[in-house]
């Protein structure tokens, strides 16, 4: 089953109510540089501290996440995750670090942690905008992901990867999305993150 009906937020309205929140005062609507329309979504980070929205689902096996984003250098150099997909056994963080986007899994499988790096999939370019999608379906095992930013003649083509815990059993339904900097893998960053045009389906 995949997300009962589709969420989209502009943030022309401001942030949606019925997202949970962690330490929501550094996620403010800007008007001033906005990806789209008149307001984005802008957050503002500090190391070593977690600052997140949570979007819960009702445990569904496939979504696709779409969405336009921009980040300063500063928040580009650190280490950070700054989407998270929680399962019911695992979690997948969509990460920067020094420049280069990727993917990790963590979880736990057979009564043992464990954490599965994915390779480089792009380049992320200071003050650029970027289009990102990230599939995941948690019976076929697979994710899919495609990231396009302005400026790069090079447009990454779509990855995939397995999706499943080290022993190849599955990880159970997708109950949330976090959006911004949530703990799980060590973050190390300061700097500004806008966002816009988000949806789940």
């Amino acid at each position: 089953m995949s997300v009962p009906a589709p969420i989209s937020e502009d943030f022309e309205k401001g942030l949606n109510p019925t997202w949970g929140s962690t330490n929501a005062a550094n996620f403010t609507i800007d008007q001033k540089r906005p990806l789209s329309g008149t307001r984005s979504l802008l957050g503002t980070f500090k190391t070593g501290e977690s600052s997140f929205l949570t979007v819960r689902l009702p445990s569904v096996c496939a979504i696709r996440i779409a969405f336009l984003m921009r980040a300063d250098a500063t928040f580009l150099k650190g280490s950070t995750t700054f989407l998270r997909i929680t399962t019911e056994r695992a979690q997948f963080h969509l990460r920067v670090q020094q420049n280069i986007f990727s993917i990790a899994q963590i979880g736990s499988g057979s009564g043992a942690s464990y954490m599965k790096a994915g390779g480089v999939i792009a380049t992320l370019l200071p003050d650029a905008m970027t289009k990102l999608s990230f599939s995941i379906d948690v019976i076929k095992a697979r994710t899919e992901t495609l990231v396009s930013s302005e400026g790069d003649p090079t447009p990454t083509k779509p990855t995939t990867d397995s999706a499943s815990d080290p022993g190849g059993a599955l990880l159970g339904g997708i109950s949330a999305v976090d959006i911004g900097i949530s703990p799980g893998i060590q973050n190390v960053t300061t700097g500004s993150l806008w966002l816009d045009d988000f949806t789940i389906e």
